[in-house]
Formats: C-alpha cells, structure tokens, sequence
C-alpha cells in the first residue's frame, strides 16, 4: 500500500519545511503532495488553510520554490512521486509556467474535473474527484492526460472525520473501468486504521494531510521553540523520518 504526505512548502519557514520533505523521503514516503502556498486556498479545512497562511507570511519567491521541487525531485528514488496542489492564480502567467520543473502531477484545486486544463504545464495533471462524481459513470473520462486520481474519501474539506455514505469502494471500481492510472484515497485519512482501510476498498495509496500538518505543527511550536535553527532542522528531519516510517511498519 502505497502512503502519501501532504505539506505546504514554506509553512514553518522554507528551510524547515525542505527538512520536514527530506525526512519523509528518506522514510521512503511514496509520494509527496506539496501545496504551493495561496492567501484563499480551496478545498481544504481550517488545519491546512493555516499552513497556507504561515507559508504566505514568510513571502518565499516563485523561484525559490521551483528551485526547491526541483532540488527534492532530483532527492526521489525511481519509486519515488512529487505532486504539487496548487490553483490557476499560480498558473496564469506564462513566466512562472515555465519555472515550474516537471514534476509527477500537479493538481489546479479549481479547475473542475470535466474541464481541460488552460494553462499548459509539463507536468500531468491529477484528476481530482468525489465518489459522487465517480460514481456517475455516464460520460466520465479525463479531459486530457492525467498522472493519477485523486479520489476524496469524504465529502466537504480536508480534515472533516464525517465518511460519504456514498460507497468508496463502488467508486474505486468503477474508476477502474475508465482508467489504469493509481488511484490516491484523501480527505479523512489520518491513522493506521484508514490506511488499512483504503487498501481493503482497492486504493493504491492514500494522501495524508491534515493530521500530518497538525502532528508535525504542534510538535514544532510546543516542543522546538528554544531550539537554534539547525536544531530544528535536524528535529524536523527525524520526525518526519520518523513518522513515515512508523505508519509503514504498523501498516502491514
């Protein structure tokens, strides 16, 4: 069962949050979900809408954060996947296109799933949907070339606890029928339990998002705040090192 992090580059500071990246690579994290950070980011709950906020406050350039996906995909072994969630904002202008590195797929949170991407990338996109949509099998296909699904495991924004009653697994398979590419559960995922979960309903892998940023924030403001800055890289690096490696033993 393939396991997925997301965080925001720039949250806790850009160095620290390439540490927390690189503890989760070295824990041989499958795949990593960056979100470029927004002042109004969509979909996402109150958890990650703060990781936005505090990673807009540090005022990181646009090059500087293409420099850093492209330095943490040149870190990924061949099993390895980088995705970036972003918005169109970030897309309109044809400059900061060309910056973006090629990566392994990039999700547009507000371009809808039956709508082709206007901005062209290199990067393919992830196609992102609900089990409602999902499960609507007339006339679903992807609008151009996609990487990946990325299936919501709930309904509403990340963090929320509440299942769809509608059937994951029903939407699993019929996914299947349209399209060979690895479907990522997300929304809701957030222990041993889930992941365990996702893999009996026929996910390939699952994102985690909230309870990660949550985990990783706390510790950072209640245990490192006396810490130098290399002190809290390195303490940054082997939690995350660390966490990744600890859902993956209790996994199996």
């Amino acid at each position: 069962m393939k396991i997925g992090i997301y965080f925001t580059i720039g949250d806790l500071g850009l160095k620290n949050s390439l540490a927390i990246f690189k503890g989760l690579l070295d824990g041989q994290i499958d795949l990593l979900e960056i979100g470029l950070p927004f002042s109004d980011p969509l979909l996402d709950g109150i958890t990650i809408q703060e990781s936005h906020a505090r990673a807009v406050k540090e005022n990181i350039s646009w090059e500087e954060i293409c420099n850093a996906l492209s330095d943490l995909k040149k870190m990924c072994n061949l099993n390895q996947q980088i995705s970036v969630m972003t918005t169109s904002q970030h897309l309109y202008d044809i400059n900061r296109r060309s910056k973006l590195p090629t990566l392994d797929g990039i999700l547009i949170s507000d371009i809808r799933h039956n709508i082709q991407n206007p901005f062209p990338v290199s990067t393919k996109r992830v196609w992102f949907l609900n089990q409602e949509i999902a499960l609507k099998k007339d006339n679903l296909f992807p609008p151009e070339e996609i990487s990946m699904i990325y299936l919501t495991r709930v309904q509403g924004t990340t963090g929320e606890n509440q299942k769809n009653e509608l059937s994951t697994e029903m939407a699993i398979s019929s996914l299947k029928n349209i399209s060979n590419k690895e479907i990522w559960l997300g929304f809701g995922i957030s222990n041993q339990k889930d992941v365990l979960e996702a893999k009996n309903q026929g996910a390939s892998g699952v994102i985690i998002g909230s309870a990660f940023v949550k985990k990783i924030t706390d510790y950072y403001f209640n245990h490192l705040s006396e810490f130098d800055e290399s002190q809290k890289i390195n303490s940054l690096y082997h939690f995350s090192k660390n966490y990744i490696s600890e859902l993956r033993f209790n996994s199996y």
